[in-house]
């Protein structure tokens, strides 16, 4: 013979679909309180992490120009140039389209056939704006720059609303 088994009513264990949409709305509501606040995070981040690289690439510069006994130079790439091409961008402070470091054995400041590239960096989409002092920096095999003293203003530039310290300048002496 079978039991049969009766649970009482105060037993059963679950969610009644009132509380399940409670939580889902205040749960949705969070997440869009907390959107725009990730993503100025993210921006900023990103100019973090461009400014990084760009210290770095300049630091390679002036190490390549002594390692290699040659004037090397980085400028900002043109990003009107076809996909894959290395041009640097000329008469501009715009450098939010990348940039190149190339041994300069011809015309300074160009990126000619018988240059080598060393680097040509691309960033992303939803970078951050770069702007410089200068249109482009070249280093002596002495390590000593061609340039004047400069320096890089980064803003992040998908993030309305970013607080002004999330930008970052990068500052190049002239030693």
């Amino acid at each position: 013979m079978s039991e049969r088994v009766h649970c009482p009513r105060g037993s059963a264990r679950g969610f009644t679909l009132l509380e399940v949409l409670v939580v889902l709305s205040v749960s949705m509501l969070m997440s869009a309180l907390g959107l725009p606040t990730w993503q100025q995070w993210m921006a900023g981040r990103s100019a973090e992490l461009t400014t990084q690289d760009l210290a770095e690439v300049v630091r390679r510069a002036r190490s390549e120009a002594m390692a290699r006994g040659e004037v090397v130079t980085l400028c900002p790439r043109d990003p009107d140039s076809p996909a894959g091409a290395a041009v640097c961008r000329l008469d501009s402070h715009d450098w939010s389209g990348g940039w190149l470091l190339f041994v300069d054995r011809g015309v300074r400041g160009e990126l000619e056939a018988g240059d080598l590239l060393l680097v040509a960096r691309h960033p992303g989409t939803a970078g951050p704006k770069v702007t410089a002092t200068l249109e482009r920096i070249s280093f002596q095999p002495s390590g000593i720059s061609l340039s004047a003293a400069s320096h890089f203003d980064l803003v992040p530039a998908s993030a309305p609303g970013a607080p002004a310290a999330w930008s970052r300048r990068l500052c190049i002496n002239k030693p």
